[in-house]
């Protein structure tokens, strides 16, 4: 969040500054504008100006070659708008962005002396206590057929696949905790395999990775596309929840690329 904070801040900064130089160099136009009804042929307009001579306001039916001004006379009133706004906020966000820490609730607790760890119950688990549920928590995946040929990961478990152990061996080395095959289920939907499951700590949730390597072949990418349908139609989208990567026989999987998505999506889950 204090990422956000930040970005926040330098936009609102550059827009402010972007206003303020448009205002120095345009000159002000004196008067304001109200608006009447709208008629049909759309809405009229009121110009109001300052009588120099008098002072007295000064209330003109904006006839259409007036529009120009009338136009110019809003856009300035409505960016004004923005400046106060901009100027309230800016050093509003900025002292949040001085006092503000991630996670401040949850270091709390981890700054703590290990023996007052012991003996203090956090408001709510860590994101490394959830971490280690989410690892603890047994599941069952789908069984392997006798005659089918299987490879076994530097993590010790058999995937179907070379493509999958390059996978499943890459997360290994970086670190990042998955679970291969474990079911996913969803009310009233049947259940789904995914290659890789990963829990995103930081966000409580978990992200999905499916790994395509048939596309060749029509009937299987029939089928890779009615999966990906599938997790659409329990809100889970590719970018968004969903990882996919695709292979076929005269394009193998490119590890230089799985290095990209691994940096994109699942940076930072190290467990």
């Amino acid at each position: 969040m204090k990422q956000e904070l930040e970005a926040l801040l330098v936009k609102y900064s550059k827009t402010l500054e972007k206003l303020e130089q448009d205002k120095l160099e345009n000159r002000p136009i004196e008067g304001r504008v109200e608006v009447l009804s709208k008629a049909r042929t759309g809405y009229s307009y009121v110009y109001v100006r300052k009588d120099p001579i008098t002072g007295m306001a000064v209330r003109k039916y904006a006839s259409q070659d007036k529009r120009p001004i009338i136009s110019a006379l809003a856009q300035q009133a409505y960016q004004d708008k923005v400046c106060r706004l901009l100027k309230l906020r800016i050093p509003q966000i900025r002292a949040l962005v001085n006092h503000f820490e991630d996670d401040e609730l949850e270091l709390l607790f981890t700054k703590l002396h290990p023996g007052r760890q012991a003996l203090v119950q956090p408001i709510e688990p860590t994101k490394y206590q959830k971490l280690k549920a989410w690892k603890n928590e047994p599941y069952e995946g789908l069984a392997f057929k006798s005659q089918e040929a299987y490879f076994q990961t530097n993590q010790g478990e058999f995937v179907r696949s070379k493509s999958e152990k390059i996978l499943a061996d890459r997360f290994f080395a970086l670190g990042i905790p998955y679970k291969y095959e474990c079911p996913l289920n969803t009310r009233n939907r049947t259940t789904l395999y995914p290659d890789f499951t990963f829990y995103d700590y930081h966000n409580d949730r978990e992200l999905y990775w499916e790994h395509f390597g048939m596309m060749g072949d029509p009937a299987y990418a029939r089928k890779a596309y009615e999966k990906l349908d599938e997790y659409g139609q329990r809100g889970i989208f590719l970018g968004c929840g969903l990882i996919a990567t695709f292979e076929m026989s005269n394009k193998p999987l490119n590890l230089k690329y799985v290095n990209q998505v691994i940096k994109h999506y699942l940076a930072g889950l190290q467990g």
